[in-house]
């Protein structure tokens, strides 16, 4: 009979064409057996160990290990590779938000007298936020805007680390933009906050 692909060593690897053969004609002295059960591995494995050695003691049972624990050895280095880009990842958020705040922080620095004088003619603190966060935000976009546009073009050459998801993956591409502009309002609040705080007759005296 015809049965389904098989991937017979790695997940990552693509299927070969393979052949199951009778004992009688194939006779091998090695023999991969897999147990299907809702019953904790160890236990499993000890009742296999238990009813081998009835069958026949001289027969050893060599590499017992659970699916799972396959299957994990299969992925190694694959996931090792996938949670450093995750910490770089990490980083590169966290020193983007750290960026984004001092950008906003240092504008909002120099525009204390243009804030001072829109106080004073009236603007209101809601008003100031607003522009404060708007200027930040428009930055912001733009930085989203390119790094899509690049990370389309390069993630191709991470294909070969994925497995049941593609590089151009639509979630991935929808959620990970929202992360960045929701990190960047948080960035952006504080500078908003304190510009709307100043106080438009010490700022115009100041300056």
């Amino acid at each position: 009979g015809v049965v389904g692909d098989v991937r017979q060593r790695a997940l990552n690897q693509d299927v070969t064409p393979h052949m199951y053969m009778p004992y009688l004609q194939w006779p091998v002295n090695e023999y991969d057996v897999v147990v299907r059960s809702s019953t904790p591995p160890a236990v499993v494995l000890a009742g296999a160990q238990s009813l081998l050695r009835e069958l026949d003691p001289q027969i050893p049972m060599n590499d017992a290990r659970a699916y799972t624990d396959v299957v994990s050895a299969s992925l190694g280095d694959r996931r090792f590779y996938l949670v450093l880009l995750a910490l770089f990842a990490a980083v590169a958020m966290s020193l983007a938000v750290v960026g984004v705040y001092g950008v906003i922080a240092y504008g909002v620095q120099q525009r204390r007298r243009e804030i001072g004088i829109r106080v004073a003619l009236g603007a209101t603190r809601e008003r100031v936020v607003r522009m404060v966060l708007s200027d930040g935000l428009r930055m912001v976009g733009a930085g989203v805007v390119l790094g899509v546009i690049a990370a389309l073009t390069l993630t191709s050459l991470l294909q070969t680390l994925l497995y049941t998801i593609g590089p151009r993956d639509p979630v991935t591409f929808v959620v990970a933009p929202a992360l960045l502009i929701v990190a960047a309002v948080v960035a952006c609040v504080l500078p908003a906050r304190r510009a709307s705080r100043l106080d438009p007759v010490e700022t115009i005296r100041a300056e």
